[in-house]
C-alpha cells in the first residue's frame, strides 16, 4: 500500500471530525478524509513548495508520498492554522472562522498501540499504526451495530410470521441491516490496507530496509 501524507494549511477552521477512539462521546480530528467541501473567499499565495487545495480557497497544501506500485494510495491529513495573516490577500476580519478554531486533539497527540516496541519509529510508520488501530476500533462498532441491525430486522420478521402488519418495518429494517453491512465492508477494506501498510514500512524499518520517498 502508498502512503501519502497530506499538509493542510488554512485560515478557515473546515477540519473533518470523528469519534474519539478510546473516549466515548468525544470528538478529535480524522485525518483519514479531507475536509468538507465548503467555499471559501480568501486565497492564499502559492509558493513552490505548495500546492492550491482542490476545495478551498483560504487552504494550501504539501504532499509527502511513500509509493510502492501498488496502485492503491492511503491519504493521511493534517491541518495547521494559516499564520501571519498579513500573507493573504483578503481582510481576515471577512472570515468568521479566522482565529477561532475548535479546540480539537488530533490524533497524532495520541500514542499509537505498540509504538514503544522498537526504538524511535518513524512518522510514517507511527501513521500506518494509528490508521491500523482506528480501523480496529471501527471494526468492532460495526460489529455491534450489525449485531443489533440483525436481531431488529429477525424481531420484525418473525412479528410478520405472526399475522402482524408489520410489512414496512420489515423493510425499513433490512434496509438498515444492509445500509450497516455495506459501511462494515468498507470498514474492513479498510482495516486489512492498514494493515499491510503497517506490515510494509515494520518490515521496512526493522528489517533494514529502507522505505522508498519521493516527491507527489
Amino acid at each position: 500500500m502508498c502512503l501519502k501524507i497530506v499538509n493542510h494549511t488554512m485560515i478557515c477552521d473546515v477540519r473533518p471530525v470523528m469519534r474519539h477512539p478510546s473516549i466515548p462521546n468525544s470528538h478529535i480530528v480524522n485525518p483519514f478524509t479531507v475536509p468538507e467541501d465548503k467555499c471559501c473567499a480568501a486565497s492564499n499565495p502559492k509558493t513552490d513548495d505548495d500546492l492550491p487545495c482542490p476545495t478551498h480557497g483560504c487552504c494550501q497544501i504539501t504532499v509527502r508520498s511513500f509509493p510502492c506500485e501498488c496502485g492503491n494510495t492511503v491519504g493521511y491529513h493534517r491541518y495547521t492554522i494559516a499564520r501571519p495573516p498579513s500573507a493573504y490577500t483578503i481582510e481576515t476580519a471577512n472570515i468568521p472562522s479566522r482565529g477561532v478554531w475548535r479546540k480539537l486533539q488530533s490524533l497524532d497527540d495520541i500514542p499509537s498501540a505498540g509504538a514503544n516496541a522498537h526504538p524511535a519509529p518513524s512518522g510514517e510508520l507511527q501513521i500506518a499504526r494509528r490508521g491500523f488501530n482506528h480501523a480496529v476500533v471501527e471494526l468492532g462498532r460495526m460489529a455491534t451495530q450489525l449485531e443489533v441491525a440483525s436481531r431488529k430486522k429477525g424481531l420484525k420478521e418473525a412479528n410478520l410470521k405472526n399475522g402482524a402488519p408489520y410489512e414496512k418495518q420489515v423493510q425499513t429494517a433490512r434496509a438498515k441491516l444492509e445500509q450497516v453491512a455495506t459501511v462494515a465492508r468498507d470498514v474492513q477494506k479498510a482495516y486489512y490496507t492498514w494493515m499491510h501498510m503497517k506490515n510494509k514500512f515494520e518490515q521496512a524499518e526493522y528489517g533494514k530496509v529502507s522505505a522508498v520517498e519521493m516527491s507527489a
